[in-house]
């Protein structure tokens, strides 16, 4: 005896053939009993916006929606399947003095999956492209980036990982294809969600890091990354 769902699955079919419902015609799908509990992507675990444009770390890639229109959000690009699932993705913030300079930091995504240190070029929101990748010391669940005019019109862009008993972690990603650790901080416990902060003293850039089971708040000067206090 057939079960009940396949019944369900044959109810369109036999409803066309019997002449009931008519050729072209839409298939109309009860509803009272269908529920979503899964899709192929996988979770959705952060977003990160820049412009016109959200990035979504969904399960293994990086998914982007046009959102200049928000009440209708359109799918425009994906990346290639990474190694992990998405954990936390971050645009290199820019502080308010210098939002309005004509030339702007370079175009990149920075994510991590597990312990990697992935970056994205975002030069292109519609195919977005994996640019560099660097080894972190543990697993992280989330990331700061911050961007600060350098010499001769450039930027020096740097990103900050907590990574649990490894403390706060500072990578300079000035060169996507080369990224290069060049400063830590050991923060009293277990490092475990940051923030980049270039508002709170202009010209100066701090990370705001909390610890995941003794509720510390570390407040922690990073504009020299290499000696972060």
């Amino acid at each position: 005896m057939f079960k009940h769902w396949i019944w369900l699955l044959l109810l369109p079919v036999l409803l066309r053939t019997s002449g009931l419902v008519p050729d072209g015609a839409p298939t109309v799908w009860p509803q009272e009993n269908l529920i979503l509990t899964a899709q192929v992507a996988g979770d959705v675990s952060s977003v990160a916006l820049t412009g016109s444009y959200a990035a979504i770390g969904l399960g293994h890639t990086v998914t982007v929606l046009d959102i200049a229109r928000p009440t209708m959000p359109v799918l425009v690009g994906r990346s290639l399947a990474l190694s992990a699932p998405v954990d936390a993705m971050a645009f290199a913030a820019v502080a308010p003095a210098h939002v309005n300079r004509r030339d702007q930091p370079p175009a990149f995504l920075y994510l991590v999956t597990g312990a990697t240190l992935s970056i994205v070029d975002f030069t292109d929101p519609l195919l977005p492209t994996l640019a560099g990748s660097f080894a972190l010391p543990a697993a992280a669940e989330d990331i700061a980036a911050a961007a600060v005019p350098a010499l001769a019109g450039s930027w020096s862009v740097y990103v900050y990982v907590p990574v649990g008993e490894a403390g706060l972690r500072i990578v300079d990603v000035s060169d996507p294809t080369q990224p290069r650790e060049t400063g830590f901080y050991d923060t009293p416990g277990h490092a475990w969600r940051v923030a980049a902060d270039l508002t709170s003293v202009p010209g100066q850039v701090f990370a705001h890091v909390t610890d995941e089971h003794r509720y510390y708040l570390s407040l922690i000067h990073i504009s020299e990354p290499t000696r972060p206090y």
